[in-house]
């Protein structure tokens, strides 16, 4: 910076002394006072030219040398524009790289923590309630009267109100039952039906809109998927592997698969109360455990408990 200033002092100066000179040529060869016989001094014109040219050679080299400064001054700041986006670029390459790695390592933690959300989410999820008008039929046709339900830990709870305790209604176990959406609906009726062996005809429930109907559904299978997985299957074989399957086969109905007519079925639909064969198990098992939990009677027969025979013997 300092050889620009003192390269543009140099041009500076040097230009004001060609001026200066310049005029002193014209004033000699012009003077404002000088006698009619008085001829020019060609001497000091000649030495004022000679001067001229000096100062005139001296300005070109200063113009040079001030240019050759800026250029380098031009060069050093672009190198150092450089120098400094590179040290930018590095510091911005550490911090994402450091970010990269720590993000890494806590990337097992954030599984985790999603997972633990949404078990948190889904058993917040578990309590359902709502109205729902529900179809009664009496003496003078079907009516619809309007009940609060509560789905909660496997039981759904139906009340006059809400705030009420006064059940209208036993509570359903959610384990022995299905839902589903009627083929056939009206145009403006939201309807869904809880299929349960307490009750000859299944439950008509309507809802106010199509989502809500739905996630009506949505939460019951929910809960009937929790309610069948709660009880995992045993691995190895008991002594009684026979029992349940003895037990099972000899109520009417179960010497047969109940989807395809195969003798002796020995695999269970523990929520529709069926025996199927085991092609037809993984039929089932392709629906979904909401619609259909298949279970073995020989295999599983750790996972057979008593209210489970029960309740096959009683559907069966």
């Amino acid at each position: 910076f300092l050889e620009m200033v003192d390269a543009k002092k140099k041009v500076h100066t040097t230009a004001g002394d060609y001026d200066a000179m310049r005029q002193k040529i014209e004033a000699a060869l012009v003077p404002k006072k000088r006698r009619k016989k008085e001829s020019v001094d060609t001497a000091q014109i000649l030495q004022y030219e000679t001067e001229l040219e000096r100062l005139r050679t001296e300005q070109e080299a200063n113009q040079k040398q001030l240019a050759s400064v800026l250029d380098q001054t031009h060069q050093k700041k672009e190198t150092k524009l450089l120098k400094l986006m590179l040290e930018l670029l590095e510091l911005q390459y550490d911090y994402h790289e450091k970010a990269f790695k720590l993000l890494t390592n806590l990337r097992p933690k954030m599984i985790d923590l999603q997972e633990q959300l949404n078990e948190s989410c889904k058993e917040s999820s578990d309590v359902k309630e709502g109205h729902l008008n529900l179809k009664s039929s009496s003496m003078t046709g079907a009516e619809w009267q309007k009940y609060w339900f509560v789905l909660k830990e496997g039981m759904l709870y139906c009340y006059s109100s809400k705030g009420k305790k006064d059940a209208a209604f036993e509570p359903l176990n959610i384990l022995y039952t299905t839902t589903r959406i009627p083929p056939k609906v009206p145009k403006g009726q939201f309807l869904f039906e809880i299929v349960t062996p307490d009750k000859r005809k299944p439950l008509i429930l309507q809802a106010d809109s199509a989502p809500e109907r739905n996630d009506w559904v949505k939460c019951i299978q929910n809960a009937i998927e929790q309610q069948l997985n709660q009880n995992e299957p045993a691995v190895s074989i008991t002594q009684n592997e026979t029992l349940v399957y003895n037990i099972l086969s000899k109520v009417q109905g179960n010497n047969n698969c109940a989807d395809c007519g195969a003798p002796s079925p020995d695999w269970a639909s523990i929520n529709l109360g069926i025996l199927v064969c085991l092609d037809c198990s993984g039929v089932h098992r392709n629906l979904g455990t909401h619609i259909t939990k298949v279970r073995s009677t020989v295999l599983d027969t750790r996972a057979w408990e008593p209210h489970l025979v029960k309740l096959m013997k009683h559907i069966g």
